[in-house]
């Protein structure tokens, strides 16, 4: 009888082998020349497709997948196709081969505890390793990635991903109640946008309770909207972080998190790098954050080592809030300043 367990990493700590896995491949990705996949379904992903029917899916393009029944008319079909093959709860993963997937059409992601996963890489302290965009994910419609109503995506992991909006539209939608999100190692890429208050990498109307987002990039060459916006965060967690607005600039009002509800409860930002351009014609930062007036009346926000460059904010309004100045908390926050200043840490951030 085979092993219940599979060996993770040089430790050699074994978990039991659970879920089952499903493909995603670009066939304009130079398939063929990678050995993946052969024009011929002679390649290993092919034999196991062949093996294991309904587990690999092959977007739009002339590569390696013409042919074969698990072949879409577009990158979004596939992906959807992919989703919809997933089982609640089991803990499958949806492996993203790299390349460039164009999606033009809204994926409905509706299956509890999966795994979204590109390659992995070894993080930075902050931020994310560029290596990550191996694997990119255009869009061009606005809430690329729904949430289903019936059953939540809670406790899902997204990881070592490249999202690049191509059009001003928010990435990530969610309108129901959403448990234990987990998205690490990513880059939310908005070069390629005009300002617009729309671009953004995640909007949640609802509650979202005990999500981690952690070692991200984004990338800026113009004001856009913050990377969140949520109505009703609880125990929410964005750690190790790192923005670069640069070239054109332009001022970006609040560059990451716009908390809209009143009763937001225990939000934390631990460890963050924001970055502004200050050669002719650069931009700035007004805000980390902006936060709604709160009915609770103790601290709801609390942020731990942060520093920006100077334009990053300035030393009082790295958070923006409509309430009571008690409703946060700063730990170790720092902007800088010019050589021959004050040196050391910088100028502490006060409000």
């Amino acid at each position: 009888m085979p092993s219940l367990y599979k060996s993770v990493g040089s430790a050699g700590l074994g978990y039991p082998d659970i879920g089952q896995t499903f493909y995603l491949v670009d066939t304009n990705y130079r398939t063929a020349a990678q050995g993946w996949t052969q024009s011929d379904h002679t390649g290993p992903l092919d034999l196991w497709a062949e093996k294991n029917p309904g587990r690999v899916f092959y977007g739009a393009g002339a590569g390696s997948g013409t042919g074969v029944g698990n072949q879409y008319a577009s990158d979004s079909a596939a992906v959807q196709a992919a989703v919809d093959a997933m089982v609640d709860y089991r803990g499958d993963t949806l492996f993203w081969t790299p390349g460039n997937y164009s999606l033009g059409t809204a994926i409905a992601v509706n299956v509890p505890a999966a795994r979204w996963l590109g390659t992995a890489y070894k993080s930075p302290k902050y931020g994310c390793s560029p290596a990550v965009r191996n694997t990119t994910i255009t869009a061009t419609v606005a809430d690329v990635f729904a949430d289903g109503a019936t059953p939540p995506m809670a406790n899902m992991e997204v990881a070592y991903l490249n999202f690049v909006p191509l059009t001003a539209e928010d990435i990530w939608n969610l309108s129901v109640v959403q448990n234990g999100l987990h998205f690490h190692d990513f880059i939310f890429d908005t070069v390629s946008v005009a300002t617009s208050a729309a671009t953004q990498f995640l909007v949640s109307a609802g509650l979202t309770t005990q999500c981690l987002f952690d070692n991200f990039s984004w990338f800026s060459i113009a004001p856009q909207g913050p990377v969140f916006e949520v109505d009703v965060p609880s125990n929410l967690v964005l750690s190790n972080f790192f923005h670069s607005h640069y070239s054109t600039g332009g001022t970006y009002a609040a560059s990451l998190l716009d908390v809209t509800g009143a009763t937001a409860d225990s939000v934390s930002l631990i460890g963050g790098r924001g970055q502004v351009s200050v050669g002719a014609g650069a931009g700035a930062v007004t805000a980390l954050v902006t936060l709604a007036a709160q009915t609770a009346s103790t601290t709801v926000l609390s942020v731990f080592d942060f520093r920006g460059s100077i334009g990053y904010a300035t030393a009082s309004t790295l958070i923006t809030t409509a309430g009571d100045a008690g409703e946060v908390d700063l730990s170790d926050c720092w902007i800088s300043v010019i050589k021959g200043g004050a040196g050391g840490q910088g100028t502490a951030y006060t409000g």
